[in-house]
């Protein structure tokens, strides 16, 4: 093990599973000595698990465990989050002083949500028809009151900034929506989202497409409204509206809370991050900024693309070959051209799916949208989907995974 190169991957979300299990397939695997830096005993599906908070139990597989997916025999899972980084020394330490030496280290955390920054919120997810669908203990909650909704108003809000939330946000209206629908309650709700961003999305021509479904549904909107507090006992909701520079308040029947995330506090105040947390790494190379032996992918950088797994698996190509290279001395190093989507279903049987590039203003394009409205069109789309998933994780010593092992 002495001579063999350290690899340490520091989260266990799609991207960070995904270089594991494509690294475990290296001819020159056994060279490398993997460890895996994760707290967490379970990977969610993201996907899915935003539909399960409408749909009922047990109709989506979601949860997979993380020993499941990865061979205990050739990596190393230290279960402890970690804290600080010393990136000129190369090595980084858990919460509980666990140090870990690397030669490469690969960050793909993700982000965290931040529930301190809403007022009144405190132990009241689950009480008083409050809820979220983006924290997975109140995914049974979440279920239960829009299910047991009939009338008045169903305020969904999401905070601004870098979100991983910007697409699930506007997918759970319109699930919602279409509950309702089903259940022939929908002309007895209100429903509003409100949204902290200057836009409903960073691109321009993306933005107006989204807002006219919401449109079409009756469905309100507001931008640059940020949720402060919480007044759980009366129903009430208190906004900033940036664009009047003025605070006011709502009342509400059913609310739901997407908060605003944030990456973990190791990184933020490491010097890894830039000026507003994210780390910090080329957008071209996945490669950090002024650390060659680091590299990250996903959510926790500042890559500018939509925060979501199709941008993700739009960026393994690059960082897998990079890692390569960076072993093996050969080759030059890939570049990510930005390109990625994301599909939104606005129904059962109706999805938009957009193409772009980057999302700065001076590089951002976008593709036609492509709408499939045709149950076989659907049914492919989401098996494919799942599918594609499940099999971005691959275990050394099984080629597939157990249908036991999903929760």
């Amino acid at each position: 093990m002495e001579n063999k190169l350290k690899l340490v991957v520091v989260g266990a979300g799609f991207g960070g599973m995904s270089i594991i299990s494509s690294i475990n397939q290296w001819a020159i695997r056994e060279n490398l000595e993997i460890t895996l830096v994760e707290p967490d005993e379970w990977h969610h599906y993201r996907n899915c698990w935003i539909k399960n908070s409408i749909l009922e139990p047990g109709k989506i597989s979601k949860s997979i465990h993380i020993a499941d997916l990865i061979p205990s025999d050739s990596v190393n899972w230290l279960n402890e989050p970690a804290a600080q980084f010393h990136p000129e020394q190369s090595y980084l330490l858990t919460i509980n002083g666990t140090r870990v030496n690397y030669d490469i280290l690969v960050i793909a955390t993700g982000l965290k949500p931040k529930w301190k920054l809403i007022d009144g919120i405190h132990g009241k997810l689950g009480r008083n028809f409050i809820t979220t669908a983006f924290n997975f203990s109140s995914l049974d909650w979440n279920r239960k009151f829009f299910n047991e909704i009939e009338k008045g108003k169903v305020l969904f809000t999401i905070s601004g900034g870098g979100s991983n939330g910007t697409i699930p946000s506007k997918e759970i209206v319109l699930l919602a929506n279409d509950l309702f629908k089903q259940k022939n309650i929908r002309d007895n709700l209100r429903i509003s989202y409100y949204d902290g961003n200057q836009s409903m999305f960073p691109n321009t021509k993306i933005s107006e497409s989204l807002s006219s479904i919401f449109n079409a549904e009756q469905i309100e909107q507001r931008v640059s409204t940020t949720l402060l507090k919480v007044f759980p006992k009366s129903k009430e909701a208190v906004f900033y509206d940036a664009f009047q520079d003025k605070e006011y308040s709502e009342n509400y029947d059913l609310l739901h809370i997407v908060p605003k995330m944030s990456p973990p506090k190791a990184i933020i105040e490491s010097q890894l991050s830039d000026k507003n947390g994210f780390l910090a790494v080329d957008k071209t190379t996945l490669k950090h900024k002024n650390f060659d032996n680091i590299f990250g992918i996903g959510d926790i950088t500042n890559i500018p693309c939509v925060k979501n797994l199709s941008a993700i698996r739009a960026q393994l190509p690059t960082i897998l070959g990079n890692i390569g290279a960076l072993i093996t001395g050969l080759g030059d190093f890939k570049e990510f051209n930005g390109e990625h989507s994301f599909s939104l279903h606005s129904a059962p049987l109706r999805r938009s799916n957009y193409r772009l590039k980057f999302l700065e203003l001076s590089e951002s394009k976008v593709w036609p949208s492509i709408t499939t409205n045709t149950i076989l069109g659907y049914i492919m789309a989401e098996k494919t989907n799942i599918k594609n998933y499940r099999s971005s994780f691959v275990k050394s010593k099984a080629n597939k995974l157990e249908p036991s092992k999903i929760k």
